[in-house]
């Protein structure tokens, strides 16, 4: 399995955070008009909506700051590759259990999307994910168990990029 030029998955992950920037904003501007559209204080139910609304309206607040920071953080990834696994590299492993080959980019933000080049599939996961706590400082050739939720899966370092 040929790899992918990283710059190029580094530009399109970093257009895929901004996309998502742009919805939690646009979802904050709704929440913000909806609670000035709320009923007034002498309605029943007004104060209620109005709190509700600006309990959504902080937790928009913090997903916004946090992928921003993810933003900043991966434009900031170095597209030298490194002989150990850090934040902001593309590994390649092999699967043990069906030796399957997979692609992993480790970047702040990266939540299990995926986005695919040339035919090829990389799944962008987050440093603290269960895949990318196990894989972290391992080398090319090193077999990983990673600890997921329905168990712990075999990994095998195959390219780090």
């Amino acid at each position: 399995m040929e790899i992918i030029d990283k710059k190029i998955l580094t530009t399109k992950a970093i257009k895929l955070i901004e996309e998502e920037i742009k919805a939690i904003q646009s979802t904050i501007k709704s929440t913000e008009q909806q609670m000035k559209d709320a009923p007034g204080a002498n309605k029943s139910h007004s104060d209620t909506v109005r709190s509700q609304k600006e309990g959504l309206l902080i937790g928009f607040i913090k997903q916004l700051t946090e992928k921003q920071r993810s933003l900043t953080q991966l434009k900031g990834v170095s597209d030298v590759a490194t002989n150990r696994i850090i934040t902001g590299s593309l590994v390649m492993v092999q699967s043990k259990g069906n030796n399957k080959y997979y692609l992993y980019f480790i970047v702040p933000g990266g939540g299990a999307k995926k986005i695919t080049i040339s035919g090829k599939t990389v799944i962008l996961i987050s440093p603290n994910s269960p895949v990318a706590t196990g894989l972290l400082g391992h080398r090319v050739g090193d077999d990983v168990g990673c600890r997921i939720p329905d168990g712990i899966i075999q990994l095998k370092v195959i390219k780090i990029l």
